[in-house]
């Protein structure tokens, strides 16, 4: 297995994780409690939402990446 086979395996594996993580992030949100005390105060775990987002952004990125460098090793492997 080559550098670049590697590396683009290690991205991909990365990748799952952060996309695991990032669904892990919304399924947390949606099942855990809200409400407002007599003070008027809510609680809630807002911050699951953009933990998720950005960790779903991360997958995104390192696939893409993955992809593109995968493309570009068999474009000049036929060459």
């Amino acid at each position: 297995m080559e550098k670049t086979e590697k590396r683009n395996l290690i991205l991909i594996m990365i990748a799952i994780f952060c996309l695991i993580d990032g669904i892990l992030c919304f399924v947390l949100k949606a099942a855990t409690v809200e409400y407002i005390d007599l003070q008027g105060v809510i609680h809630e775990n807002f911050f699951f939402l953009p933990i998720g987002y950005i960790l779903i952004f991360i997958s995104i990125i390192l696939s893409t990446i993955a992809i593109v460098n995968k493309t570009k090793k068999s474009k000049t492997s036929k060459e």
